[in-house]
């Protein structure tokens, strides 16, 4: 992803206490780490730590070979936090049970806040 792509993510980017997001991420180069049944838990373990801290509610998610799904309602703190903590988390964990140092997310994700119809 280009810096300019990466930037017009963050176009019109809020964070609201109490807002349900949509949020999808990829994996780095679209490799399908998540294809391992130990790393994915590894990831899903990492989803559930910030319902554990109450930054937000799961509400559900889809983790897929290459990218992930994530449902959630927001409590407090932002989505850019929580996506930096996610990932840091998750990607020390990977790379722990993988003993290696390789980039497991790439840079940026998309998200969509769900008005109350959706």
């Amino acid at each position: 992803m280009s810096y300019k792509q990466g930037k017009n993510l963050r176009k019109g980017r809020v964070s609201s206490p109490g807002n349900v997001y949509l949020i999808t991420t990829v994996t780095h180069q679209r490799q399908p780490i998540f294809s391992s049944l130990s790393l994915a838990r590894i990831a899903i373990r990492a989803l559930y730590f910030h319902d554990q801290q109450e930054t937000l509610s799961t509400l559900s998610y889809v983790l897929m070979p290459d990218h992930l799904h994530w449902l959630f309602q927001l409590h407090n703190g932002s989505l850019s936090e929580v996506m930096r903590r996610f990932k840091g988390y998750s990607s020390r964990q990977v790379n722990l049970q993988r003993g290696g140092n390789e980039g497991v997310w790439q840079a940026g994700y998309h998200d969509h806040a769900l008005r109350k119809d959706e």
